[in-house]
């Protein structure tokens, strides 16, 4: 992965592009107002953009589905044991 940081466009961006090497991924897309010398006001996107080759993306994703899971699982057992007075 290859965190290019801060960046700005003046089109907002899809949160995630891909093309044939790899996965673009912009996250914390906001919109701000950005004035110029000329007085001109013009609608700027500001965002993080990370780049992912696509296996990296794919283990990465699969990952963050593992642990999301996991969690899902841990707080439904939880309110079952709960509902049941065992905890």
């Amino acid at each position: 992965m290859k965190d290019y940081g801060k960046t700005y466009s003046a089109f907002r961006p899809s949160n995630v592009r891909l093309d044939e090497n790899g996965v673009w991924v912009a996250d914390g897309i906001t919109e701000m107002q950005q004035s110029f010398e000329n007085g001109a006001k013009y609608t700027v996107y500001e965002y993080q953009l990370k780049y992912y080759a696509k296996d990296e993306y794919i283990l990465d994703k699969m990952q963050q589905d593992r642990e999301d899971s996991a969690a899902a699982l841990a707080e439904a057992v939880d309110s079952l044991m709960a509902g049941r007075g065992l905890k």
